[in-house]
């Protein structure tokens, strides 16, 4: 049987480089060998750091400094960073009322209680998020944190609309609530450019999150955050980790110094091509169906609606039998509700499995749909 994997938010085999990568290796191995006897910098990599602050500077933050940046292993650990340093256990973070399944994992392993926000197909809205930060200073419990994915979110795809982005910053800072902007999907853009990210537009209240498993890929395990020198040494203060591995940081470093421009062009172009390919497929074996979904401006996914009256959970089982993975809705969903959602990887399968692979959960969502109705 012939198994498809839309799950797995992995790169394009193709977006790799590589041979490239190979000779940065090399070089990083000959060149610099004696010095990884050295533990990593307390910042990280000054080259690769170098890298990612040219990367916000690009996302509108002009006025980031280098001493702003810290590599972490990857950037998951910069949220958990985040987390531990920025609130403490009992307190609420804001998140999108769907959200990085990880992320949630994380947060809420710090002892710290999820609050969702509702969004639109505009991103986050902004009038809910007031209701819920005035609801909540009213039982005495104001929030600490908000984790938002404004842009390319995981899994909706949606971006958070560029007039929503000062409203929502000016809520946020009135109620002190410190900004977590995960922006990991930011170098996978299929538009000419981008909203302003929200650390360009309040540097001193949000803390930006990077990372390289998206451009490069997942393996090196290499993120970074950028934040204001205080909320920077709180959270560097709960990095105690020996430092982030310098034999990926000087790779990655290298490659990237000498083609980084090239290869942003040149994922953005493999990436937005699956997509297409995976919207026509979808427009040719769902949408008969009665699935709907927004066409995504970037980043790595689908999140498709489920055909009217059918059961997350009997696609699930039919799936399964037939080989195939996918994003369930109830992974992102904060109240953890099994919502008629599925979130469909754009890159996680070479472009040509692409519509093999939506056939067959186009038939799964026949069969589920038969079941409903014997039933």
């Amino acid at each position: 049987m012939e198994r498809f994997d839309f799950n797995q938010g992995l790169p394009d085999p193709d977006s790799i480089p590589l041979e490239q990568l190979a000779e940065a290796a090399s070089e990083t191995m000959l060149r610099d060998g004696f010095e990884l006897r050295r533990y990593p910098a307390k910042l990280g990599l000054t080259a690769l750091r170098e890298v990612a602050l040219r990367r916000i500077a690009s996302r509108g933050s002009a006025g980031a400094r280098l001493d702003d940046v810290v590599l972490t292993s990857g950037a998951l650990q910069a949220i958990g960073l985040a987390a531990s340093a920025l609130a403490a256990p009992g307190d609420s973070v804001i998140v999108e009322e769907r959200t990085y399944a990880l992320a949630m994992r994380i947060i809420r392993r710090h002892g710290l209680r999820l609050v969702p926000v509702p969004m639109d197909d505009r991103g986050l809205r902004v009038d809910a998020l007031a209701n819920v930060l005035a609801g909540e200073a009213a039982r005495g419990a104001p929030p600490k944190l908000a984790y938002l994915i404004p842009t390319h979110h995981n899994p909706t795809g949606v971006t958070l609309a560029a007039e929503r982005r000062l409203p929502l910053l000016d809520l946020t800072r009135a109620h002190g609530v410190t900004v977590i902007e995960d922006d990991c999907y930011a170098d996978i853009c299929f538009e000419p450019a981008c909203a302003p990210t929200l650390h360009s537009l309040a540097p001193e209240s949000v803390v930006y999150v990077g990372s390289f498993s998206k451009l490069l890929a997942p393996g090196f395990r290499l993120g970074y955050f950028a934040a204001a020198p205080e909320l920077r040494d709180r959270m560097l203060a709960h990095k105690n980790d020996g430092g982030t591995s310098d034999v990926s940081a000087r790779i990655a470093a290298r490659y990237l110094d000498r083609n980084l421009d090239d290869h942003v062009r040149r994922v953005r172009r493999i990436v937005q091509g699956s997509s297409q390919v995976m919207e026509a497929a979808l427009d040719r074996h769902l949408a008969p169906a009665g699935s709907r979904w927004l066409t995504p401006t970037g980043g790595y996914f689908f999140w498709v609606e489920l055909p009217p009256g059918l059961s997350p959970r009997a696609l699930a089982g039919v799936a399964a039998e037939r080989g195939l993975a996918y994003g369930s809705g109830r992974d992102y969903d904060v109240a953890g509700a099994d919502i008629p959602y599925v979130r469909l990887c754009i890159t996680s399968e070479p472009a040509d499995r692409i519509d093999p692979g939506i056939a067959v959960l186009g038939d799964c969502l026949g069969r589920a749909a038969s079941m409903r109705q014997v039933a």
